[in-house]
């Protein structure tokens, strides 16, 4: 579990330490969800207790796997298209490439944007034959402190400037390509 999802956690906190000393303009809930391998377990059951909360959610950003030494770093966004662009923007603004796109991600996210938050997860993946999550591979000896700490800087960049905005930039909608994606994501519907 180093990579999958230790990396994940230790970034979340890192962000937690840095908003305690740096005040937000906004408030912050960081949350860590048990059981995502069994089917979102923990997501899900936070989202249902959470409902009224949720209305006042502006986004949800996930961190899931990050640091491996060989892999490369993706955003995956179920919310409004502009975020896609204005993670694009800031990865060419600062050199950090990421590839990134619009759709469900099969993490802790998703219960978020299935009840109407923006949501987007962020993760470093692992080429095959390299860090293997959910096995004896899953080890510190597959990560590098370099990449890790490359990734999170960009994610808390990202987060501090879309926190402290002057106006909140990310429109609190999910569009309706990712909504019918969050419905196959569920298979709640059929894929035709």
């Amino acid at each position: 579990g180093a990579y999958d999802n230790g990396t994940g956690s230790t970034c979340i906190m890192q962000m937690l330490a840095y908003f305690n000393e740096n005040k937000p303009k906004r408030t912050l809930k960081f949350v860590w969800c048990g059981s995502e391998e069994m089917g979102l377990l923990g997501s899900i059951a936070y989202a249902n207790t959470h409902k009224e909360d949720l209305e006042k959610y502006k986004l949800c950003i996930n961190v899931d796997m990050i640091g491996v030494t060989i892999g490369f770093d993706i955003a995956r966004v179920s919310a409004n298209n502009s975020l896609v662009n204005f993670i694009n923007y800031l990865s060419c603004e600062v050199g950090f490439p990421i590839k990134v796109s619009q759709g469900v991600y099969s993490s802790d996210s998703t219960p978020f944007a299935d009840n109407g938050v923006p949501a987007l997860s962020f993760a470093r993946i692992a080429p095959s034959g390299g860090a293997v999550i959910h096995s004896r591979k899953d080890v510190i000896d597959y990560l590098e402190p370099n990449n890790y700490y490359k990734t999170c800087d960009f994610i808390s960049m990202f987060a501090e400037r879309l926190i402290n905005s002057k106006v909140f930039p990310v429109e609190r909608e999910i569009p309706e390509n990712v909504k019918l994606d969050i419905e196959y994501y569920f298979q709640r519907k059929e894929r035709k």
